[in-house]
């Protein structure tokens, strides 16, 4: 994968954490919803780590949380 790639997938993760974080109606829905997106999120990271050595989570979930 290149940067480029990750990039894309930072967006989908701050889009995701965004819109749950916009619907604080439901708090125990919104609450289980970051669960299933941070456990998606750690689960994507392991991918990216063992594809490409270079890959830096520190850096990923950086430009997810701005």
């Amino acid at each position: 994968m290149t940067k480029k790639d990750y990039i894309k997938f930072a967006k989908v993760f701050k889009k995701a954490f965004k819109e749950n974080s916009d619907n604080k109606e439901n708090k125990n829905f919104s609450n289980l919803t970051d669960v299933i997106v941070g456990t998606m999120l750690d689960e994507i990271i392991e991918i990216f780590e063992n594809d490409n050595n270079r890959f830096c989570e520190d850096t990923f979930r950086d430009a997810i949380s701005k």
